[in-house]
């Protein structure tokens, strides 16, 4: 049976996050404390015990001067023993008549692995989001500081200056909290020249490296190459958006018109609790 979860069955949910998504338990902690609702969690339900699960969180898109709501699927597991019998596909489902329902424009998620996207495909959704990943060379800068609360309006207004023409997921001064949370107030950097925020970045470490996980600004590029040089790293991975189709990163799956997908430079998502 399939239904929204209960406040009661959180420690069922954390279980199964646990089981699909295994070391990753101090992100989970921080994830059901700071975004979960019950609301916003489907669950498949046999013999009176979650079996699957997955979130859907309220996003919104803006394309121009036009706004798109939408539901960010996120999450998506399912119990060792009972894979294989159905579950996540039709949780799926769900979500997708629950966003209908919701009078919502499009469904996103972003794949776990490469080989999710021919499987999300065959229930409509398809790559629509793209990211651009450059190599940049280690480089000193001045003007490279930590980004703070106080600069979280201006950090969105960069933000939304290089989103121009693209569809992309809008953002706001909370969102940068949440995110600046998520990756630690310690890697979020920001690039400025004569006092002005030219480019923002997140930087996070993969094992014994770094990526800058989003780079934006028109000196993006200086802005990755000294997060490099911060972090004692020769070289660093930076991520930005592309100019033309490069990585696929996300899908979407076009509710009520295909417009919604956007026009000219490729949509741009990223980050969300990737």
């Amino acid at each position: 049976m399939i239904g929204f979860a209960s406040k009661e069955e959180l420690p069922q949910l954390m279980a199964l996050f646990s089981e699909c998504f295994p070391g990753e338990e101090a992100f989970a902690g921080w994830f059901f404390q700071r975004i979960w609702q019950a609301q916003n969690t489907l669950v498949y339900r046999a013999n009176g015990e979650i079996e699957a699960m997955l979130q859907l969180l309220p996003v919104t898109f803006v394309q121009g001067s036009r706004a798109f709501g939408g539901e960010y699927v996120y999450a998506v597991g399912t119990k060792t023993t009972a894979r294989g019998k159905g579950y996540a596909a039709a949780l799926l489902e769900a979500a997708r008549i629950e966003t209908l329902k919701r009078g919502k424009d499009a469904l996103i998620l972003i794949p776990a692995e490469p080989s999710l996207f021919d499987y999300y495909a065959r229930f409509g959704y398809r790559a629509a989001f793209y990211l651009k990943e450059t190599e940049v060379s280690a480089r000193a800068q001045e003007g490279l500081c930590l980004a703070g609360p106080e600069t979280f309006e201006e950090l969105g207004a960069v933000y939304e200056s290089c989103m121009a023409g693209r569809f992309h997921l809008k953002r706001d001064a909370a969102q940068f909290e949440i995110q600046a949370e998520l990756f630690g107030a310690e890697n979020l950097y920001l690039l400025k020249e004569e006092g002005k925020v030219t480019a923002y970045g997140f930087a996070e470490q993969l094992g014994q490296t770094w990526r800058v996980a989003e780079a934006i600004g028109q000196n993006a590029e200086a802005l990755a190459a000294a997060i490099a040089a911060e972090k004692g790293q020769k070289t660093i991975l930076m991520r930005t958006a592309a100019s033309d189709e490069k990585k696929p990163f996300a899908m979407i799956l076009p509710l009520k018109t295909e417009e919604t997908a956007g026009q000219g430079l490729p949509p741009y998502v990223n980050l969300l609790y990737n």
